[in-house]
């Protein structure tokens, strides 16, 4: 069986969706199975074998500053702009996949389906537009809104990454629980513990020191909880922050520039460290680093930096009743991360608490371990031959 991932994710500065569609294509290159899985980039068909060396080469970072990625950043802002944008993508891909007709089945790792002539499957990463419009743009929101719609509706199989997720669709859109599997994601092998002073360069880039920050990783956007991080952080015992400052990596996401202003503020004063986007390369460093990581946010699909923490080594704090609950619950602190006071409080008392974080830390692991691209690359390879009836 042949299959066709829609990977234009990658053509932009790395998202979780991007780090989704580059890790599974990887995974699935390196599965013994008789799936042949192609990924279409732009106008560029890559062989699942030669994504990394592609990602190696071309790079998310190296379209960071093109017409394109520019294009990406400013749709959002102006309310005409978002459905002509999404309309030239259909476009696009229709025209470029209708000349590619040996294909049983096409793959679409964000979201909507696109135009094609085969079997069809979709990944939804969460309904954030739905429970939390507010943290979203208006036009993407109505945008998906009614498009997803249609994707429930003819979509050979939906893959979800959490039960949560699964079970949103399920009881929110009436779908029929046959057409939708809940794979989670893996952990790249990269994310590990390592021996004392491989990354000192690194960490000197930064100007940080082993065991001496707390990190969050994530784009700076509302859904993300900053603010309210931001709040619990200012509530510390000031020797607290002085010892282990917050380091907050991700670059700036959409209605950000309130935020931008008080991390920059919070930087000038020393108690926050904003290093922005980190490369691939970089990232593994500076979890594994870390006293502690903290992931905010109120509402995911999965919450993936969490799971990279955990087999980095990385006690956590987390929020509570989000799908991080379904792998992270026994190894980490889950709490309300909307009350600054709970979510100071757990971060207090996970710095202070050595036997904890120890604990805490070796759980994470253990249970990261159990959890591999691999795993899921084959689980979507499984439900994209039930899709197509092979």
């Amino acid at each position: 069986m042949r299959v066709l991932i829609n990977a234009e994710s990658l053509l932009h500065p790395r998202s979780g969706i991007g780090t989704y569609t580059a890790e599974l294509g990887q995974a699935l290159a390196e599965l013994n199975d008789p799936c042949e899985v192609f990924c279409l980039i732009g106008k560029s068909l890559v062989p699942a074998a030669d994504l990394r060396g592609w990602l190696g080469e071309a790079g998310v970072e190296h379209d960071s500053n093109g017409l394109a990625s520019l294009f990406y950043r400013i749709i959002d802002k102006a309310a005409f702009s978002y459905g002509i944008y999404q309309r030239l993508r259909n476009a696009g891909f229709h025209r470029r996949t209708r000349r590619l007709r040996d294909f049983d089945l096409y793959h679409e790792p964000n979201f909507v389906l696109r135009r094609f002539a085969g079997a069809r499957t979709a990944t939804v990463h969460d309904l954030s537009h739905r429970h939390h419009p507010e943290y979203h743009p208006a036009p993407r929101v109505a945008w998906l809104e009614r498009h997803l719609i249609e994707t429930l509706r003819t979509a050979d199989r939906i893959i979800t990454p959490s039960e949560l997720v699964r079970q949103a669709l399920i009881d929110e859109y009436v779908v029929d629980p046959g057409r939708v599997s809940a794979i989670p994601l893996g952990v790249s092998p990269d994310f590990k513990p390592a021996p004392a002073g491989q990354d000192a360069q690194i960490l000197q880039r930064h100007g940080l020191r082993a065991g001496g920050y707390v990190l969050c990783v994530c784009t700076l956007e509302p859904r993300k909880n900053l603010d309210t991080l931001l709040d619990a952080w200012q509530r510390l015992p000031e020797s607290l922050v002085r010892e282990t400052p917050l380091v907050l990596v991700g670059g700036q996401g959409w209605h950000a520039d309130d935020l931008v202003g008080r991390i920059t503020a919070l930087c000038r004063q020393g108690s926050v460290i904003w290093p922005g986007h980190v490369s691939q390369d970089c990232l593994p460093s500076l979890y594994r680093d870390a006293a502690l990581f903290v992931y905010p946010s109120v509402y995911e699909g999965f919450g993936l930096p969490v799971l990279e923490a955990m087999a980095s080594g990385l006690p956590v704090v987390a929020g509570r009743a989000t799908p991080a609950e379904e792998f992270a619950a026994g190894c980490s602190k889950l709490v309300d991360t909307r009350d600054a006071d709970a979510l100071a409080g757990a971060i207090a008392d996970a710095l202070t608490d050595s036997d904890w974080r120890q604990q805490a830390a070796q759980r994470g692991r253990a249970v990261a371990a159990s959890m591999s691209w691999n795993e899921c690359a084959r689980a979507h390879a499984n439900a994209w031959r039930e899709a197509a009836g092979r």
